[in-house]
């Protein structure tokens, strides 16, 4: 088997287990950062990581908006070079932690937070106001000593267009079928030559 025909059905193999399902997710990336409020120091709690999000959710109140699938991060409490370091991580359930299609956290809708776990703790990551001088907030809610308002960055990360995968395929498979006729072409000629010498 000629190995243009192979790569043409490993190709071909590949398509179709990455070949994107119904369902649309985005990945977006964040971080946050207490400070200051009016001179008045606050514990100095800081988070990083990602999370995904899709339209899972068609409750009332709530459409066009994203349900957070699943979150993953770090979480810093305290003042470096001491400060304390945990993972961060979310239970998925539908119509909760809820961001609008570009991951941002909205206040026009009632589910305007995300709540993620840290350290055995439940914290919450709050838009307050769109017209409060510090629209974000975050705390723990098991120790309401641990809050503070937040510099909120959610950026999206691109991902490959889920449909370039089946277009690659089909170059595999037409790569893999002229290979194979040529191949067989070129066994004709050769029986045709044999038999005119």
């Amino acid at each position: 088997m000629r190995i243009e025909f192979r790569v043409a059905v490993m190709g071909i193999f590949v398509m179709l287990l990455l070949m994107p399902s119904n369902a649309h997710a985005d990945l977006f990336q964040f971080s946050f950062q207490t400070y200051q409020v009016n001179s008045t120091p606050v514990t100095n709690i800081s988070g990083s990581g990602t999370f995904d999000a899709s339209p899972q959710c068609t409750q009332t109140g709530t459409n066009g908006f994203y349900t957070i699938n699943s979150l993953a991060g770090t979480l810093s409490v305290g003042n470096a070079p001491n400060a304390n370091q945990y993972a961060m991580g979310i239970t998925f359930a539908p119509c909760t932690n809820l961001v609008d299609p570009t991951g941002q956290l909205s206040s026009s809708i009632l589910h305007n937070q995300i709540t993620f776990n840290a350290n055995g703790d439940q914290w919450l990551l709050e838009h307050v106001s769109v017209t409060n001088p510090f629209p974000f907030f975050v705390q723990d809610l098991d120790n309401p000593s641990l809050w503070g308002p937040v510099n909120l960055t959610i950026t999206s990360v691109p991902i490959p267009e889920g449909a370039s995968l089946p277009f690659l395929g089909v170059g595999l498979l037409c790569v893999g079928g002229l290979a194979l006729f040529k191949n067989r072409l070129g066994l004709t000629k050769n029986r045709a030559t044999y038999h005119s010498a």
